[in-house]
């Protein structure tokens, strides 16, 4: 009984961290604004672009995603939308022009929405009822910490990190 216990805990832990992929995207580089336009030797108002894009992105891909995860089931899904996060957070660090980096940033917003989509999708499918209640609120729960802690922790890592480049390769 215990195994089942450790697993169902791995779980919610698990669905918790790919619910919070969305303020991870969102609030995390916040502090890192300022740094961004002189970096891009942009606008401050390109540089807030990234974000539009990345909330586009996002709501986009809840619907991207939640339709391939019925079709083609939860973890080819949930693969393809980590790997292309990854891509697109390796993009936007090596991105040589603002416009390359809010063209990113649309892409990693995208692909954040399977995480946050795909977390409540499994839960469903793992949980009756009563327990699938107790799931989501703790899933919610671990997404209203996240928002809370991304800008702090964005702003920690791009003063003590490598900078923007620090958030990142977190």
């Amino acid at each position: 009984m215990k195994r089942k216990h450790n697993s169902e805990l791995f779980l919610l832990l698990y669905l918790g961290i790919l619910s919070a992929f969305g303020p991870f995207v969102m609030d995390m580089y916040l502090p890192a604004f300022p740094v961004l336009t002189e970096f891009f030797g942009a606008s401050s108002s390109m540089v807030q672009l990234s974000l539009t894009a990345s909330t586009i992105g996002l709501a986009a891909g809840q619907l991207f995603f939640g339709t391939v995860s019925d079709k083609y089931g939860r973890r080819p899904a949930l693969l393809t939308a980590l790997g292309l996060f990854m891509l697109a957070t390796g993009g936007c660090l090596l991105a040589g022009t603002i416009l390359d980096f809010i063209a990113f940033r649309f892409i990693q917003g995208l692909a954040a929405a399977g995480g946050i989509v795909l977390s409540r999708s499994i839960a469903t499918d793992r949980y009756a009822i009563g327990k699938l209640a107790r799931m989501l609120a703790l899933i919610g729960a671990v997404n209203g910490v996240a928002t809370v802690l991304s800008p702090v922790g964005g702003g920690i890592l791009s003063e003590y990190g490598d900078g923007w480049h620090g958030i990142f390769w977190f």
